[in-house]
């Protein structure tokens, strides 16, 4: 509640800026000191960067421990088309023959949005900080941060991909959707036992478009073989399972989910801007169903009711439907029904990427988490990894995966310490049933 409290006093400091920029005094009108919202935030390392997205303005609030930052900026049709313009240029694979024209014409825009909506808050607060969590507003829900750039390329200047002077070089990145994922920093009431679980449904060719549950132009295509064997990878590394055929359906996950910490999920999802209850997860079949049956998606106001105990669920195949003018609705809506059904962390991605680029990129992640690193740490040194490799350098293949929620690490001891327990405690009650059968012969 307290943290729930933080965010509101936040909103309103910077809805205070708004204010005092139209004559009236923020003092008067905040009921907490920017020391007060300071003294609670997560740690000293992790500054927060809010945007609220209004009819004609963007507000933006910086804060740190030592430090903050208000302001306000007008909204224009050119930075709408810029957000827009960079969004749909990472999402589009790379084409090596203008390469070195790709470079600086990414640079020029990456750069730009910088100095615009980052910079001016970052800047004031960002000493001492290695952790930005960002609570995006609008299209801005939709933009990937970690590959803006903080300093401009000269137009003679040479430069690659791998070289860029990326966001995400300086800063850990995590985002939240609301006010209500400032209470994913407390500890999970109750943690399942199992820790890795990863779900590949199977999706028949003949029905990926032909399905009346499906919202429009959506296709649920079957899956690669590259996609099958990563999760088999992922397992072996953790241990964990693997949820095949009629196991990974929309009725397998309400009966297995709940028994895992961290869930991977090679299902199709969705996040829609204009209709944002639409969205949902799409699964095929169920394990009772016959080839010609489906279940039909597990819509946003069921996945709500399912009382997840995942600290981390990971969506490789989501999509995000923007439309002509993005307002991060659907993508809002969707992160707040996973953080209802306990989900403490979410992560996907943005747009489609390189099958294999992701593949290399999950490994590394769930390595760096293995090894106990937190979440953002983890895909923060995942994502430097790829960029190092020169071939997936380009933006498209590592900045479309983001985190919501908390970004601590996950104690992979914690599981045999809870079977220790358990088991420990089945012991004590058979000692104790051998012990009284014994007194009970004694007395005879």
């Amino acid at each position: 509640m307290k943290q729930y409290l933080i965010y509101h006093c936040l909103l309103l400091a910077c809805c205070c800026c708004i204010t005092a920029a139209q004559g009236q005094s923020v003092d008067a009108l905040s009921p907490f000191s920017m020391g007060e919202l300071q003294a609670h935030l997560p740690d000293a390392q992790t500054a927060i960067l809010c945007y609220v997205w209004g009819d004609s303005s963007l507000y933006i609030a910086g804060l740190s421990r030592q430090h903050s930052s208000q302001l306000r900026l007008p909204l224009s049709d050119s930075l709408h088309q810029r957000i827009s313009q960079l969004c749909q240029w990472v999402a589009q694979p790379p084409a090596e023959a203008a390469a070195g024209a790709a470079v600086h014409d990414f640079a020029t825009l990456a750069y730009g949005l910088y100095q615009e909506v980052v910079a001016p808050a970052l800047e004031p607060v960002q000493t001492g900080i290695s952790r930005l969590l960002i609570i995006p507003d609008g299209p801005l829900r939709y933009l990937p941060f970690g590959c803006l750039l903080t300093r401009p390329l000269s137009p003679n200047q040479q430069a690659d991909f791998a070289t860029l002077p990326y966001l995400l070089r300086q800063f850990e990145l995590y985002h939240a959707a609301g006010p209500h994922f400032w209470e994913d920093q407390k500890p999970a009431e109750r943690r399942a036992f199992s820790m890795f679980g990863a779900f590949t449904p199977h999706y028949p060719p003949q029905q990926a478009s032909s399905l009346p549950h499906l919202p429009p132009g959506l296709q649920l295509l079957p899956l690669s073989a590259a996609r099958q064997q990563e999760t088999e990878v992922l397992a072996d590394l953790l241990q964990g399972y693997v949820f095949r055929e009629e196991t990974a359906s929309e009725a397998g996950f309400r009966r297995y989910a709940r028994r895992f910490r961290l869930l991977h999920l090679n299902a199709y999802s969705l996040a829609d801007d204009s209709l944002p209850d639409v969205g949902g997860i799409f699964f095929p079949l169920s394990d009772t169903s016959t080839h010609t049956e489906w279940d039909g998606p597990l819509p946003l106001q069921e996945i709500e009711s399912l009382r997840l105990r995942a600290e981390l669920l990971m969506l490789t195949n989501h999509q995000c439907r923007r439309g002509p003018q993005p307002t991060g609705a659907g993508m809002a809506r969707f992160v707040q029904a996973l953080h209802t059904a306990r989900c403490t962390s979410l992560g996907l991605n943005l747009w489609q990427t390189d099958e294999q680029a992701t593949t290399l990129l999950m490994q590394a992640f769930y390595t760096q988490l293995k090894q106990g690193s937190t979440k953002t740490h983890a895909l923060r040194l995942a994502q430097l990894e790829l960029i190092d490799q020169k071939k997936y350098a380009s933006p498209y293949f590592w900045a479309a995966w983001v985190l919501y929620g908390n970004h601590q690490a996950i104690d992979f001891g914690n599981v045999w310490g809870y079977l220790s327990l358990w088991g420990g405690g089945i012991l004590l009650l058979l000692l104790t049933s051998l012990l009284l059968r014994m007194w009970k012969r004694s007395r005879q």
